[in-house]
């Protein structure tokens, strides 16, 4: 894992990076994974994390939640660790299919999936397991509750 970029920025708790090198070792065996922290936890931090990693080796990225506040929120923070422009799949919002991530609301990539390019993790944040996407992709579905 290189978090040399994103390590000056923010310091993971013990906990955290417990947490991503238990995820890189379960997608050895697995290409999806579930994991649950409690609110306030850092899920964000640590899936930007991931993404910092996943697009620094040119693979896309799509982070999914179901509220703008999530979405805003996500997009925010994927940018501060990253440093990458993150686009934002949403209506209402102009369209930035280059840049290498995109967080997107469930219901507005339902109607625009076939306009994007295939991904190479898919993060889904706090939304309901029927709605998890299926593909050829790793896949971190993050949650508060069990």
């Amino acid at each position: 894992m290189d978090n040399q970029a994103t390590a000056q920025q923010i310091q993971l708790r013990d906990y955290q990076t417990s947490l991503l090198q238990g995820l890189f070792e379960a997608w050895k065996v697995h290409r999806r994974v579930m994991a649950q922290l409690p609110t306030g936890g850092g899920k964000t931090v640590i899936f930007s994390f991931l993404a910092n990693e996943v697009a620094h080796h040119g693979d896309r990225v799509l982070v999914l939640a179901h509220r703008e506040e999530l979405i805003t929120q996500a997009a925010a923070k994927l940018e501060s660790v990253t440093g990458k422009p993150v686009g934002i799949i949403k209506a209402g919002y102009s369209p930035s299919p280059l840049y290498p991530i995109q967080v997107a609301s469930v219901q507005t990539l339902i109607n625009r999936l076939r306009d994007w390019p295939d991904f190479g993790l898919v993060v889904i944040d706090e939304v309901p397991a029927q709605l998890r996407p299926t593909g050829r992709f790793w896949m971190l579905t993050l949650t508060a509750t069990s």
